[in-house]
């Protein structure tokens, strides 16, 4: 009878555990579709208030699509994204808001998808924006 008891009790505390842990409706792992999108993609859409510049050459988008990683938060999200990327192809469109911290993914159904920023696709944004005339925040 103790057994059962105590057995209860720790589901109990695993339970809340997992509720206080997870922020709300932080997701981790973006639907296929969005993932399928990215790696599909054709071309690459940039923006960051008015200015704009698109990425066509098919292996630069590639290289921007295989520099993601998508890994769970550091802490905290939530802070302001001054950056976009439109990942266009066949399997359809996604759009990422970033800054050099976070970066989330947005589904057509509305969801948001937040991870820590991908190191290597900050620094290739970085090299392509600073070529067309950007000025950026450091990390």
């Amino acid at each position: 009878m103790r057994a059962k008891f105590l057995l209860i009790g720790v589901l109990g505390l695993l339970i809340v555990g997992a509720v206080l842990v997870s922020p709300a409706g932080l997701k981790i792992v973006p639907p296929p579709r969005e993932i399928s999108a990215i790696q599909a993609a054709t071309n690459v859409v940039f923006t960051h208030f008015k200015e704009r510049f698109v990425v066509s050459d098919d292996k630069q988008v590639r290289e921007i699509s295989s520099t993601i990683r998508l890994l769970e938060p550091k802490g905290a999200v939530g802070d302001l994204h001054y950056y976009q990327a439109i990942f266009r192809g066949p399997s359809g469109e996604v759009s990422a808001h970033f800054c050099p911290r976070c970066f989330t993914v947005r589904s057509e159904n509305g969801g948001e998808y937040n991870y820590a920023m991908p190191n290597a696709f900050y620094a290739t944004f970085q090299t392509l924006a600073r070529q067309h005339g950007w000025k950026l925040e450091e990390k």
